[in-house]
């Protein structure tokens, strides 16, 4: 089985630096790789923080020269890097003192904490992923009680949205709300706006859409966000640097992609089961059902997330932002298809 990228190894030492050895220390260090992994990239560390990047150093300090498969081994402990560059296996240009350093700069790999205990801004001392679970919250207040036999179901939009806007009001003062966050309390005041005035459609159809919006935010998140939406969350477990990690960013796109996907199949179910009441039960039950891999998925995938190989990062972001949207156009024509088919 092979190992994980050169490009992955060189983005590792961003995460590996240690700013703790000289605060005010700025530089940057280029690698011009040759070999089987060709390709140039240049580590940034400015004000304590070391950032990854891809293509040619504007400003090198110091510049590698190496072919790939001499620094896969100097980075997996097989190759003493000053040998290797006293034998010329690799050059080094520009400030080479920066090589002498090398060692406390950056953090050997089993040494390297990066899951920390931090939270977003705010005078609540609760993580980052108690937002999240706030608000799909109000979401299963919702369905719960809209689907439960009280007189107003007014009242599930009311309960769910006052939940969701106090959610996304104190991340607005403290931080800034995420898309789950906003187009939740959005979407139920909407729905308590109008719910009267459409009263017997969404008695019928109003668990559906409600699924529907809630994997819509999913999925829009995952194909326009800067980060997936599951990332927005799970970074406040993390050291600063590992936001912008490949890595990092693929896991959490794998895992928006999953639970995405899940709350669409929950859609379809539901769509079935509303054009077929025959068939509510069986179809209520295959809805929780769904859940239980995705869970699963939640808490197995990230456990291998460091030696996953990820052969272009880029290339596979681009290919998970297309897939949210073919996903988006998919549940749009479900929606409209049930609720034709039903009303019908």
């Amino acid at each position: 089985m092979q190992g994980i990228t050169l490009r992955q190894k060189l983005e590792g030492m961003a995460l590996a630096y240690n700013p703790k050895v000289a605060p005010d220390l700025s530089f940057q260090l280029a690698f011009a790789v040759s070999g089987d992994e060709p390709g140039d990239y240049y580590i940034s560390v400015d004000k304590g923080l070391a950032r990854f990047h891809i293509g040619r150093a504007p400003a090198p300090t110091t510049t590698i020269k190496t072919p790939a498969q001499v620094w896969r081994k100097i980075s997996g402990g097989e190759l003493d890097g000053a040998q290797a560059m006293m034998s010329g296996q690799y050059t080094v240009e520009g400030d080479t003192s920066l090589m002498m350093r090398m060692g406390e700069l950056f953090i050997p790999a089993d040494q390297l904490e990066l899951e920390v205990k931090r939270r977003p801004p705010g005078p609540l001392p609760i993580g980052g992923a108690a937002y999240l679970y706030l608000t799909i919250f109000s979401w299963i207040f919702h369905l719960f009680t809209f689907g439960a036999p009280i007189a107003d179901k007014s009242i599930s939009y009311g309960g769910a949205a006052a939940i969701a806007v106090a959610v996304t009001l104190y991340r607005l003062v403290f931080n800034r709300p995420t898309v789950m966050e906003a187009g939740t309390a959005i979407y139920f005041i909407v729905m308590l706006l109008v719910f009267e005035s459409n009263k017997a459609f969404l008695l019928e159809w109003g668990g559906t859409l409600s699924l529907s919006v809630m994997s819509f935010l999913w999925l829009i998140d995952m194909a326009l966000g800067r980060i997936p939406l599951a990332a927005n969350y799970s970074k406040w477990h993390f050291i600063p640097a590992m936001e912008s990690h490949s890595g990092f960013l693929y896991t959490n796109f794998m895992i928006s992609l999953v639970w995405g996907s899940a709350i669409l199949l929950q859609v379809a179910l539901r769509v079935f089961g509303t054009v077929y009441p025959q068939y509510h039960g069986p179809m209520l039950a295959a809805e929780l059902s769904v859940l239980v891999p995705a869970v699963i998925f939640t808490i197995q995938y990230p456990k291998k997330a460091a030696e996953r190989r990820i052969e272009d990062p880029e290339a596979s972001m681009r290919l998970f932002r297309t897939l949210a949207l073919v996903l988006i156009a998919g549940l749009v024509c479900l929606l409209a298809i049930g609720i034709g088919v039903g009303s019908g």
